[in-house]
């Protein structure tokens, strides 16, 4: 029975230091978030936040590309000996 008190209040203290320990880190979190954010030179640093409860579910990094993409193939098609020798013979 003594054994099951003082686990009891081991385990109630550890708990509560758990919660505050959490509560701190929520904190910081979301000041470090905010000053991603507030100082972004071009807007493109964000998080995005749980809209039920608040909290920040994930930073979004916005990236132009400036590269220029295109839409052609430059394939060159071969046929090797077999490939000329059986268009041949049809």
């Amino acid at each position: 029975m003594i054994t099951w008190i003082v686990s009891r209040q081991y385990y109630r203290k550890a708990s509560e230091d758990l919660r505050e320990e959490a509560s701190a880190l929520r904190e910081q979190t979301n000041v470090v978030l905010r000053a991603l954010q507030e100082h972004s030179i071009t807007g493109n640093v964000e998080y995005n936040t749980n809209p039920d409860t608040g909290e920040p579910e994930g930073i979004v990094i916005r990236r132009t590309v400036n590269d220029p993409l295109g839409t052609t193939d430059n394939a060159q098609p071969e046929l090797s000996n077999e490939d000329r020798d059986a268009d041949e013979q049809n």
